[in-house]
């Protein structure tokens, strides 16, 4: 992987620091440590999104390099900028994983978090007041209803509108946020994501690749939250991707995107219900080196689509009443880890993300007359500094 020169990278923070106007924000960086270890914990890799000042549109927090830990870039409501001061960027070996968002103070605006590693393998939690959408420079503590000094995952797990917290010791462990209690629940350590996958309010688990005493076998498992901190838990077909959930009959029950297993990066529809899930067909069949995929209802018309992200192209998969898919291919030229939000201001939404050297990139999509666009903003939304970086994308819509 190419890296910027330090020289670079000091000129990028210093002529970075004094964007952020009269409405600044936060990002924290994303480091490369061992074997992909904190790609695969801080959102997968790619940008992490939440609507900071509650204005219905979601904003983006980005990796703005790999390999230094030199703080986080936003995109915000289609501006660019930092918070927190120039020489906070390095941290001194340290890293920061899984940033997450929750209101951890009741005042309806999500603090973010996340989990500081360092050379000693220790974790402190780091939560930033978002102070009506603007988040403070010092840390805030964790509150102390929860364990301290090690990594946690907030969310609800119960409909008390309460956050809670879930964390790993050698089984997974949750705790109610309003009296303590925790919960331990079986399953040992593994590649584990948190999502409200099912849009119930109550956060989901994902856990990649462990085995379920329940079902007597090693796989992928979704553990859909029940309200009283248990799960229902369902078998996957495969490896499944993360972003890959949503309703593609547009029945109610949450479906999934599987990859068949023996023919990687072959995506798959599984029609998922409380006792069984049915193959429905093919999504897409691609043999590139797809990265990740999002699921939204692009069209609006009931029906959840696909956004396939590869090496080489984007396929745009738009479900039919049929449960086919007619599928769009966009050329984002080569490179990395990209995530679809949604965007008031645009027909479709944003795509950002990087190029898997640090470069950062920023189209807007749009379908019209039948025909899928992505629009690279790049240069209107990034200050001139990074737009410099030799790492970007080349659109070409097709």
């Amino acid at each position: 992987m190419r890296t910027l020169p330090l020289t670079t990278i000091f000129l990028l923070l210093i002529s970075l620091s004094g964007i952020a106007q009269d409405r600044p924000f936060i990002y924290f960086g994303q480091t490369t440590y061992g074997a992909g270890v904190v790609a695969n914990m801080i959102g997968r890799g790619i940008p992490s999104t939440a609507d900071f000042d509650n204005n219905g549109i979601a904003d983006v927090a980005l990796p703005l390099l790999e390999t230094f830990v030199i703080g986080t870039a936003v995109i915000r409501e289609g501006q660019f900028g930092f918070e927190l001061q120039p020489n906070s960027y390095f941290q001194d070996g340290h890293m920061y994983l899984r940033i997450q968002f929750e209101d951890l103070t009741g005042d309806n605006y999500k603090e973010l978090s996340m989990d500081r590693y360092d050379s000693n393998n220790s974790f402190e939690p780091y939560i930033f007041k978002n102070n009506a959408g603007i988040f403070e420079n010092e840390k805030m503590p964790v509150p102390s209803i929860f364990p301290q000094g090690i990594p946690l995952h907030f969310g609800h797990f119960n409909n008390d509108g309460i956050p809670d917290a879930a964390y790993w010791d050698d089984n997974l462990f949750l705790v109610d946020g309003s009296n303590g209690v925790k919960y331990k629940i079986p399953y040992p350590t593994g590649r584990t994501y948190f999502m409200d996958f099912n849009h119930d309010g109550l956060m989901d688990v994902f856990n990649d690749q462990y085995y379920s005493q329940s079902q007597g076998a090693y796989g992928d498992y979704l553990l859909l939250s029940k309200g009283d901190f248990s799960f229902d838990e369902f078998l996957t077909f495969g490896r499944a991707n993360i972003d890959g959930f949503g309703d593609f009959d547009a029945d109610g029950i949450l479906d999934i995107i599987d990859w068949e297993p023996g023919m990687a990066f072959s995506l798959k529809l599984n029609l998922k219900s409380q006792d069984q899930a049915q193959t429905a067909g093919w999504v897409v069949n691609t043999n590139n080196e797809d990265k990740s995929l999002a699921v939204y209802d692009l069209n609006q018309d009931g029906f959840d689509d696909v956004i396939l992200f590869g090496w080489d192209s984007t396929y745009y998969c738009q479900t039919q009443p049929d449960l086919t898919f007619k599928v769009f291919t966009t050329k984002f030229g080569k490179g990395g880890q990209k995530f679809f939000t949604r965007d008031e201001s645009w027909p479709l939404g944003t795509l950002v993300g990087q190029d898997g050297s640090g470069g950062m990139v920023y189209y807007h999509l749009s379908f019209e007359n039948g025909v899928f666009r992505a629009e690279d903003r790049t240069d209107r939304i990034l200050p001139p500094q990074v737009n410099t970086v030799p790492y970007r994308f080349d659109l070409i819509a097709t």
